[in-house]
């Protein structure tokens, strides 16, 4: 497991060197987000890593999108970052996890940025519907806004 705490986190300046080289092969964000999506599991955990959902949505909104398996796994982290956590949730709301989520939705049913019918975007598809559940789960906003989006019915 990659070494990712909240004291050392180095996940936001990787995050920005990722989105600011055209080589991304260059900044390995995988390792590090299957790390974080793992500790966010933990209620004790999760509180300490606010600080990485800006750039995680930020990362997962970059176009042309990351490749599936980095945005599978930020989703991921994000959708487990959330769970029994009002505060997370409205950092979500309002860094417009509702119209990014959305995008993502419509780049899977049309198959459009790089978003094709393989195995990871199963998981992209898994995660991104996990991630849902866990942001709108007892909190009406979220629910009303996911369904004026028409993402949840």
């Amino acid at each position: 497991m990659a070494s990712l705490t909240p004291a050392n986190s180095q996940l936001t300046h990787l995050i920005q060197s990722y989105l600011q080289t055209s080589d991304n092969t260059t900044t390995p964000l995988a390792p590090h987000l299957q790390t974080l999506g793992d500790l966010a599991r933990s209620e004790n955990e999760r509180v300490k890593f606010t600080k990485e959902i800006p750039p995680l949505l930020l990362l997962i909104n970059h176009k042309p999108y990351i490749n599936i398996v980095d945005l599978a796994l930020a989703i991921r982290a994000i959708g487990n970052l959330v769970v029994d956590n009002d505060v997370h949730r409205q950092i979500c709301l309002e860094h417009q996890v509702v119209p990014i989520f959305l995008d993502i939705f419509d780049a899977i049913a049309t198959k459009k940025n790089g978003i094709s019918s393989t195995a990871n975007a199963s998981n992209l598809e898994r995660n991104l519907l996990g991630a849902i559940g866990n942001l709108v789960c007892d909190n009406k906003i979220l629910q009303n806004a996911f369904i004026e989006a028409g993402i949840i019915p």
